[in-house]
């Protein structure tokens, strides 16, 4: 009896110190993954500007291409189903590229003071993004 309770207090006592094992290495793998970063962003901000954004622009282009890739070949297409999909896809690409450059004019126009020409940018992207979501499909119910 005395021996199970030995045991027990033996995994017990096992079991704790793996988790402040395990504790201790997410620390130390974090200061040898943060610090140089945290150094590189004190003495050289421009410089960790820039590689962090072309690394999350690598990112997002690879998961981007990666998703792109999946939905083209997605269940074996024949070629004119491969066609469709990627026209669908260049159409639904242009209508966030056309957003996200109509969100950045306006954001700067209105940075610099230039409201009348955010709202020029404003109208006209609602009239560009009207075009391409409605205006390019074929009307399927002529009545």
């Amino acid at each position: 009896m005395l021996q199970k309770i030995i045991k027990g207090y033996g995994n017990l006592l096992l079991s704790i110190l793996k988790v402040l094992v395990l504790i201790l290495l997410c620390c130390v793998c974090g200061f040898i993954l943060v610090y140089p970063l945290w150094k590189l962003a004190v003495t050289n901000p421009n410089l960790y500007s820039i590689i962090s954004f072309i690394f999350f622009a690598v990112l997002l282009a690879y998961f981007t291409a990666r998703k792109i890739y999946t939905y083209i070949n997605k269940s074996n297409p024949d070629k004119s189903e491969k066609h469709k999909r990627v026209i669908k896809l260049v159409n639904g690409l242009l209508k966030v590229l056309l957003f996200i450059s109509g969100l950045v004019g306006i954001i700067y126009f209105i940075m610099i003071g230039k409201l009348i020409f955010s709202l020029a940018i404003l109208v006209f992207l609602v009239l560009l993004y009207g075009f391409f979501s409605f205006g390019t499909k074929k009307n399927e119910n002529k009545d």
